[in-house]
């Protein structure tokens, strides 16, 4: 008993290798998707064992996590069990709508049960934050060689830009902690650089600002933290500051001259021509969003349940894109978390959760503020997600948004953080 206890224990090799492996596991589908797009027979085949490899060792993964969760000693705070007891409800509840059982069918059941909730029991067993960041540590030569494929082949990654850009963030937002953390590693610090480029290349607006904005305010958070201890610090963020002033001033022209290079970028032409959040696609999510708050408006107490919002986007969508017509109309969503959650609960209850929400980030920063890796981490999670997913995503199948949502829960736990520092943390 006590080996079998062991083999399912958080702070165990496998356990730390199958967290790497969630990590990246959306990064090699999706370098496998590029392979497959490639013209090379040989390539393809590679990509296709590449593909299969990757999904049967995720879907051990998610299994593992599964008996961790239920077979480990951790006592978890009642909170993880009022989440998730409360989601079972809202699934089964949602059942009673005409969007969820279709949207479940048509494959969400498959991502929340594979990804999602394997994704939040992994960080809610986390025990030995500074062992785990070690093992990302090592794992960076892994994002480094998928963005560098995603960089050489930016044609075929971005015909899955979505794809490639969400499963690029959580990787590249670790790497940057762990670069922090551990001092600067040559293999964090480039593999997080060519992450950041990747998700550029590939060409998603709400993962690129929500990276930069996560990743800035994580080296704003280290810099002030560590002025006093090492006065090299005020040199490197004197050279950092001075970097980003460049390229505030340049900004067009470095823009330009990365679409000579890149002629397809998506992000970038958006920029370029005013429409990242004004007109174009970011027009039609303002007639989406509009049209999902006269939804909850006409029914301000009565929720609506899960996916209930994608029947509304897919109209507005059909109507202005002919490339949506005669899809699944359950491949949509609303592109805003805080309305996507006030069409699932309703008005009353939806602002309620929000506020929720919102209280335990704001305690679980205060618990934490005065250790600095559980900090980095919650700003790199909370941050970069409650960005990317006000303009992208849909928090309901997001695996990044449930890693969010179990940090928040464990970190604003009083017991929890006192063993993280007696930790060594």
């Amino acid at each position: 008993f006590s080996g079998f206890e062991k083999v399912f224990s958080s702070n165990s090799h496998l356990f730390h290798f199958s967290f790497n492996f969630f990590l990246f596991y959306a990064l090699i589908r999706a370098v496998a998707t590029v392979f497959l797009s490639n013209q090379s027979f040989w390539i393809s085949v590679c990509g296709s064992i590449l593909d299969v490899v990757s999904l049967g060792i995720g879907l051990l993964c998610s299994l593992y996590f599964y008996l961790v969760f239920a077979f480990s000693r951790i006592r978890f705070p009642r909170r993880v069990f009022v989440f998730l007891f409360g989601f079972t409800f809202f699934i089964l509840f949602s059942c009673l709508n005409d969007s969820c059982i279709p949207s479940l069918i048509d494959g969400d059941a498959y991502t929340l049960a594979v990804r999602c909730l394997p994704s939040f029991f992994a960080m809610v067993c986390v025990q030995d934050w500074k062992r785990l960041f070690e093992s990302i540590t090592k794992a960076a030569p892994v994002l480094l060689i998928c963005s560098i494929i995603i960089i050489s082949q930016a044609d075929l990654a971005q015909s899955d830009y979505m794809g490639v850009s969400s499963a690029l963030i959580i990787p590249t937002v670790f790497a940057f902690i762990s670069t922090f953390f551990k001092g600067i590693r040559s293999w964090s610090c480039i593999a997080a650089v060519c992450g950041f480029i990747a998700i550029l290349i590939a060409g998603s607006r709400g993962s690129l600002f929500s990276v930069a904005i996560a990743v800035l305010i994580c080296g704003v958070y280290y810099f002030v933290k560590n002025t006093n201890k090492k006065p090299n610090t005020i040199i490197i963020a004197c050279v950092v500051i001075c970097f980003l002033l460049f390229v505030c001033i340049q900004f067009d022209s470095i823009l330009q001259w990365l679409v000579g290079g890149f002629p397809d970028l998506r992000t970038l032409l958006l920029i370029l021509e005013g429409e990242a959040f004004d007109g174009g696609t970011a027009l039609s999510r303002q007639y989406a969003w509009e049209a999902c708050m006269q939804l909850v408006l006409s029914n301000p107490l009565m929720p609506l349940g899960a996916f209930a919002d994608r029947p509304v986007v897919f109209g507005i969508w059909a109507s202005s894109y002919s490339t949506y017509a005669g899809t699944n109309p359950f491949d949509t969503y609303v592109h805003n978390m805080c309305i996507e959650i006030l069409v699932n609960f309703g008005m009353i209850l939806g602002i309620f959760l929000l506020a929720l929400f919102l209280y335990l980030v704001i305690v679980a920063f205060v618990r934490t503020h005065k250790i600095q890796l559980p900090m980095m981490i919650l700003i790199g999670l909370v941050v970069s997600e409650l960005c990317r997913l006000q303009i992208s995503g849909s928090w309901l199948i997001d695996p990044m948004a449930w890693m969010m949502i179990a940090a928040v829960l464990m970190f604003s736990c009083k017991n929890y953080v006192e063993n993280v520092v007696k930790g060594g943390l």
